[in-house]
């Protein structure tokens, strides 16, 4: 078995050594369905600071760090607003809040630095590593668009989603009842509302709800 320059190469990361038993246990097509399509398995993280929940967590590759920060985390304490997140520790950066959304620049930028590795590379996988960047901004570039301004069409990325309860609602409290931030306040017999601010999207009210007054916008 060879490795870097077809030497004898150590592998003594802590992180992939652990995973060894994982995928021998369930398989490389398991290890594979999680995370992107660049980057499989998962990541862990050591999340601490001025954050609401801390400790040592494991997220799927291609987790954002605001998902890691408001999710998981807990968001920040009331009052204060999310300024920036250190990675990598004391040798690592920040990174701003500011940078947690995209721009049409990017696409741009994306579209050539695709089309520069395609061009540039010596290897056979280099030059189609760019494929489904390129393809999907080809025929899909709208859906790009759409999440450059705050909407995601299919319905799957959390941030972007926004609860709110029509008048149809009954006060019944069951989604008061089991939201488990106690983002809707317990008004029986009225329409209820929905605190964006504290809503985690975890879609329990929608589903418990009985005359389907919940909608995801």
């Amino acid at each position: 078995m060879s490795g870097l320059w077809q030497s004898p190469t150590l592998v003594n990361n802590t992180e992939t050594l652990s995973l060894v038993p994982w995928i021998i246990r369930h398989g490389a097509p398991a290890f594979n369905s999680i995370g992107t399509e660049k980057s499989k398995g998962t990541k862990v993280f050591a999340l601490a600071g001025k954050v609401n929940r801390g400790g040592l967590i494991e997220v799927p590759m291609g987790t954002s760090l605001r998902q890691i920060v408001e999710e998981i985390g807990g968001g920040i304490a009331e009052g204060r607003t999310f300024k920036a997140v250190q990675i990598g520790g004391p040798s690592g950066g920040c990174i701003p809040a500011s940078m947690g959304n995209g721009s049409y620049a990017d696409l741009e930028k994306l579209e050539k630095l695709a089309i520069s590795t395609q061009q540039g590379s010596l290897c056979g996988l280099g030059k189609t590593a760019p494929n489904p960047v390129l393809s999907t901004l080809r025929y899909f570039r709208e859906e790009y668009e759409a999440h450059l301004k705050g909407h995601c069409p299919s319905g799957k990325c959390k941030p972007l989603l926004n609860y709110h309860i029509t008048t149809e609602c009954i006060g019944c409290t069951k989604c008061a009842q089991r939201c488990p931030s106690d983002s809707i306040p317990f008004t029986p017999y009225e329409v209820h509302t929905i605190d964006m601010q504290k809503c985690i999207k975890c879609d329990i009210c929608r589903q418990v709800c009985p005359v389907d007054a919940i909608k995801v916008n």
